[in-house]
């Protein structure tokens, strides 16, 4: 684990993200899923929704949808 969060604080990624994002998925709810990429996308609009979900451990479909629903 620590290993990974090296790795993605030095690509820039917030520690304070790394570290919300390695609960396990199973352990958070839908709306903290959904809050997670609201805010993931409001912080990094300039990321791919592939990225976004690999970071979030969302699918990228639901990053598409909350994109969508925001762009409005």
């Amino acid at each position: 684990m620590l290993k990974e969060i090296a790795n993605r604080t030095r690509t820039g990624e917030p520690l304070e993200e790394v570290l919300r994002t390695l609960v396990p998925p199973k352990e958070r709810t839908i709306a903290q899923k959904q809050a997670d990429v609201r805010r993931m996308l409001a912080d990094h609009p300039e990321l791919p929704d592939r990225e976004i979900a690999r970071r979030l451990r969302v699918s990228p479909q639901t990053v598409n949808t909350w994109r969508k629903r925001l762009d409005r």
